[in-house]
């Protein structure tokens, strides 16, 4: 998200998931000046947020035939940059460290976690 604006990419599967999409969000510049002096000078920042979509299938008591199937998105963590360092370096590329919440219930932190 950028600016009160954001976009969500696809659902991707698997304990190392892989992301090659472009992301294209509107953007307002400074006074509305397109120039690359006012683009540099930009502090918004592009906020990254990281969720897990889990599918959970309960069942009504009263009536077996009733399933019901609810998707929850759990937060795992996020990485912000500011836009000025995106717009220098025209992309973004690599891996990156995220912020986490200090307890993810039902994960696991591996060994090169930082967080």
């Amino acid at each position: 998200s950028c600016q009160g604006s954001g976009k969500r990419t696809e659902t991707k599967r698997g304990a190392n998931p892989t992301w090659n999409q472009i992301i294209r969000l509107p953007m307002r510049a400074p006074n509305g000046d397109w120039s690359q002096r006012a683009l540099l000078s930009m502090r918004d920042e592009i906020t990254f947020s990281l969720f897990d979509s889990i599918q959970k299938e309960s069942g009504d008591e009263r009536d077996r035939n009733v399933r019901t199937l609810r998707e929850e998105a759990r937060w795992l963590g996020g990485l912000s940059l500011p836009f000025s360092t995106l717009y220098r370096n025209a992309k973004l590329e690599g891996r990156f460290p995220l912020s986490m919440p200090p307890v993810l219930l039902g994960y696991e932190k591996d060994a090169h976690s930082a967080s």
